[in-house]
Parts: structure tokens; C-alpha cells; sequence
């Protein structure tokens, strides 16, 4: 399932026990997914975490059998409690060991040093941005240099920024 333009938020229990999906991209401009949003015993393997979405809601794949996490966001999400697993059954060991964790190349360190991500042993980058865009109307949000990190304004060279419109630009900059 792909998700079109316009969803801003998953809330609780979302797509809970969907059977019939094993594949979900969500949209660029989702900003939120709530507790166990995802969660199902049957259901999703692989989902795609766009870079807006700044919040992951606690247990939010809960029993689902992941097996690929991407997650386009240029700093991991603050995590409280495990996201994967299923803590009443099985150890969630088991995935933290199996699920591929997908994140931009810049951001792997991130995402392994981060509180929960880092028990995830497979944690791998992949390089490009997705979905930059031309329009001139939209407005800089947020910076991120190459590496992940956010800073307060353009740096020299390729900078990343999170457009007003939900978007992604890189933007190269010298003064």
C-alpha cells in the first residue's frame, strides 16, 4: 500500500491488525504515528518511514513480522519503548536481530548511537534524497548538514532542508 498526499497522522491502533497489507509507504508530510498504529500479528513486513514523520507512537509495530524498517528521517525519533516484537511471546530479541533498519547514509551513526534504535543490528544507509522538489514558493523549515545534524542556518557545501510543503531539498550553498 502507498499512501497518497494529505494524511498527517496515524492515531492509535490506525491500521491495527490489517491482514491484507504486507507493504506500506507513507506519505512525505505524515507527521505522527500513533500508539500500536501499526501493530498486527498477521500483517506488515516493511514499511517506509517518511522524513517528516517525527514521532513513532510506543509498541507501533507491535506482533508484526518486520522485517525492513525505512526510515527517511535525517535524525532518528525519540523512542520510549521498543517499537518491534512482541514482548508477551516471543523475546524481542529475535527482532532486533532479523529487521533490516534503513536510513539515509548520513544518518546510520545516529540511528545506532540513538536509545532503542541501537539494539536494531542491522542499521544500514542508503544514499540520494527523495522527492526534491522546485517549488520556489515553499520556505526552509529545517537545516540538516550531509551528516545528519541539525544547525541553525546554511552551511558551505550540500545542506539537506525540510521544506514548508513537507518536502525534502538539498541545497548547495558557498559564501
Amino acid at each position: 500500500m502507498k499512501c497518497g498526499t494529505g494524511l498527517k497522522k496515524v492515531g492509535d491502533y490506525g491500521f491495527h491488525v490489517w491482514n491484507e497489507c504486507k507493504s506500506v509507504e507513507l506519505n512525505e508530510g505524515l507527521q505522527s504515528l500513533g500508539f500500536k498504529a501499526m501493530a498486527s500479528e498477521y500483517g506488515i513486513s516493511e514499511v517506509t518511514i517518511p522524513s517528516t514523520c517525527s514521532e513513532l507512537g510506543d509498541s507501533l509495530f507491535l506482533k508484526n513480522p518486520m522485517k525492513k524498517i525505512i526510515d527517511r528521517a535525517l535524525v532518528p525519533q525519540t523512542l520510549r519503548t521498543m517499537i518491534t516484537g512482541d514482548p508477551y511471546t516471543n523475546p524481542v530479541t529475535e527482532y532486533y536481530e532479523t529487521c533490516e533498519i534503513v536510513v539515509p547514509e548520513g544518518s546510520v551513526q545516529a540511528y545506532r548511537n540513538a536509545e532503542w534504535w541501537k539494539l536494531y543490528k542491522n542499521i544500514t544507509g542508503y544514499s540520494g534524497v527523495k522527492d526534491i522538489i522546485t517549488d520556489e514558493n515553499a520556505e526552509i523549515v529545517e537545516i540538516y548538514t550531509i551528516d545528519g545534524r541539525k544547525v541553525p542556518a546554511l552551511t558551505n557545501g550540500v545542506n539537506i532542508c525540510r521544506m514548508s510543503n513537507g518536502k525534502t531539498k538539498k541545497v548547495f550553498h558557498q559564501e
